[in-house]
């Protein structure tokens, strides 16, 4: 069809070519960047909400503390004025699965970021709830067969150490953690995965 574009007929032709591309070019930029804008507050919405999850899930003043450091490194609150200590990282929850593997559940995103980053091998299977805030948790298999008592068992913690803790039903994916990524400039304990399996739980059964 043919569309007609109303004209300045006190500018000429080319003047008026290029306020057109001008306009195009500022309209274009401004969606951009609000494009990039809704991103970041979807990513922030997502960060807060994991760690609304953690404080929600806190037993000591300790692990508040960890939390209110992570707050502070991030920039979301005043660092303290009180001399700088090492930051410390409390005790990881700790299971056995019933072939003696080790399971470790983070309480907070410092320690997801430590057990999925620094701590588990790559062959060690990475447990979360799928689109929901809550722990990582790994099974210290180092590659090894594990058995679906020792999945169930995992996918059952990561469950209850989530927002989820209180459903019936809750989707747990799970992966090795060689196809677990922190992407760079990512907030603490957010990572993409791939490669998973999912698997369904109910939180308020037994381990």
């Amino acid at each position: 069809n043919t569309i007609k574009i109303p004209l300045n007929p006190a500018i000429s032709p080319s003047a008026n070519a290029n306020k057109y591309f001008k306009d195009y070019k500022k309209t274009y930029t401004a969606e951009q960047t609000l494009t990039l804008l809704t991103g970041k507050d979807k990513e922030e919405l997502v960060y807060f909400d994991a760690v609304l999850d953690s404080i929600n899930r806190c037993t000591t003043l300790s692990d508040l503390q960890e939390i209110r450091e992570e707050l502070a490194e991030t920039g979301y609150i005043k660092q303290t004025q009180t001399k700088k200590k090492k930051n410390t990282v409390s005790a990881f929850k700790e299971y056995e699965s019933k072939e003696g593997y080790k399971i470790l559940v983070g309480k907070n995103n410092k320690q997801n970021d430590l057990l999925t980053t620094g701590i588990a091998s790559k062959q060690d299977l990475w447990f979360h709830t799928k689109d929901i805030a809550g722990s990582h948790v790994i099974v210290m298999c180092g590659g090894q067969a594990v058995s679906d008592e020792t999945v169930l068992k995992a996918a059952l913690l990561a469950a209850k150490n989530s927002k989820a803790a209180n459903s019936s039903k809750v989707a747990v994916d799970y992966t090795p953690i060689k196809f677990v990524k922190k992407p760079n400039g990512a907030k603490p304990g957010m990572v993409i995965y791939t490669t998973n399996k999912t698997i369904f739980v109910n939180p308020t059964e037994e381990e």
